[in-house]
């Protein structure tokens, strides 16, 4: 059985209607009913609270639909790529940021500005050092010699500019 007939059965053996299922676990009629057509799939928080307040097995609902599985590998895989990506360019806008304050005396608007976005920027770069305590010593280094080369090229570009 797939998952959106499972989820069909436990709504129908519990006399319970789409809008009364998607109010218990906060979320909207249409939210159900996409699960139930396989649309979409609950995330997996909502699988768990599923299984406990229905005494469902989990272990039965996720290993009976490959595609779901499939599904949130992917998006476990490419949302930590993103975070990456993300990260380094906060790093990134940081240091040019921080590089303009040193180099650049002007507007008070344009200071303000950048402490604007060093302030931003500080919690993605707070995240991206946290994600990568859990990497291997390797793609530390590469991650540090990258933030360097950034460092030292916006350096001298913002320094050849002014």
């Amino acid at each position: 059985m797939q998952l959106g007939q499972t989820i069909v059965t436990i709504r129908k053996e519990n006399g319970m209607t789409q809008e009364e299922f998607a109010a218990k676990f906060h979320v909207t009629r249409q939210t159900v009913s996409n699960w139930e057509n396989e649309k979409s799939y609950p995330d997996l928080l909502t699988l768990v609270k599923i299984s406990d307040e229905f005494h469902c097995s989990l272990d039965t609902m996720l290993k009976e639909n490959p595609k779901m599985i499939e599904k949130m590998n992917k998006d476990m895989k490419y949302g930590a790529s993103s975070a990456y990506i993300g990260g380094i360019c906060a790093i990134v806008l940081f240091i040019i940021t921080a590089e303009m304050l040193m180099l650049d005396r002007g507007s008070r608007y344009i200071l303000i500005l950048n402490y604007i976005i060093i302030f931003a920027n500080a919690e993605a770069v707070k995240l991206t050092f946290e994600q990568l305590k859990k990497e291997s010593r390797r793609v530390k280094i590469f991650f540090a010699v990258f933030i360097l080369l950034v460092a030292l090229l916006s350096y001298g570009c913002l320094y050849y500019i002014r």
